[in-house]
């Protein structure tokens, strides 16, 4: 995927947490209308860790391994939603943040706290990696997805209300966009907030196209 800005992406298509603002602001998201609601990073210890030591030792913490092989670790004061989800591989999952700076504050807090407990840290966020980012927005317009969905490029689209009640896009960036009756839509799988963007206004110009404004 390519933002158009020219930065350079990580070795594995995600953008750094520094690139994904490159365009577009979390502000210039808030005035056309966006609502952040999960931006998903992961950063790489470089180390094994021993999840059982660190449960005991750790506040906020849950692990239990017959049911999930993470151990998950909420920082007090990083927004309510913030989980780090830390295997013994050291390759963390952050989840739940709102904004670029939740992201780097819980994920901050959890390095420090490694840190405190005498384990080497030979990273910080500003190696984290953007794995994937979830926006609400609202088209402002009621729509006949059954309509909708026979007149887009169906290889682009599904529509099984039988199975779930919104219309799947799959947008020429890779991210998608459910589409509900009410105008309410989701954009995911998105890697920077341009891509969000775009993403919006793509649907709204092929909406456009088949006579809806």
């Amino acid at each position: 995927m390519n933002s158009g800005s020219g930065e350079p992406e990580a070795s594995d298509g995600s953008y750094s947490i520094s690139e994904i603002d490159a365009v577009f602001t979390e502000e210039d998201l808030s005035e056309e209308g966006f609502v952040l609601s999960n931006l998903v990073g992961s950063l790489r210890l470089n180390r094994q860790l021993d999840l059982e030591a660190l449960t005991s030792d750790l506040e906020n913490t849950e692990y239990h391994p017959e049911t999930y092989p993470s151990m998950i670790y909420r920082p007090v004061g990083s927004g309510r939603s913030v989980s780090v989800l830390t295997p013994s591989s050291g390759k963390l999952a952050i989840v739940g943040a709102k904004s670029k700076q939740e992201l780097r504050e819980g994920t901050e807090k959890f390095l420090k706290a490694l840190i405190n407990l005498g384990i080497e840290v030979e990273t910080s966020t500003d190696n984290i990696l953007i794995q994937n980012i979830v926006a609400n927005y609202d088209l402002n317009v009621e729509l006949d997805l059954s309509i909708v969905a026979l007149s887009l490029d169906l290889e682009n689209v599904e529509y099984e209300p039988e199975q779930f009640p919104g219309l799947i896009y799959r947008t020429t960036n890779n991210s998608t966009v459910l589409v509900f009756g009410s105008g309410k839509s989701v954009i995911t799988g998105a890697n920077t907030y341009e891509d969000i963007i775009n993403s919006r206004d793509e649907v709204k110009e092929k909406l456009r196209d088949i006579g809806v404004e």
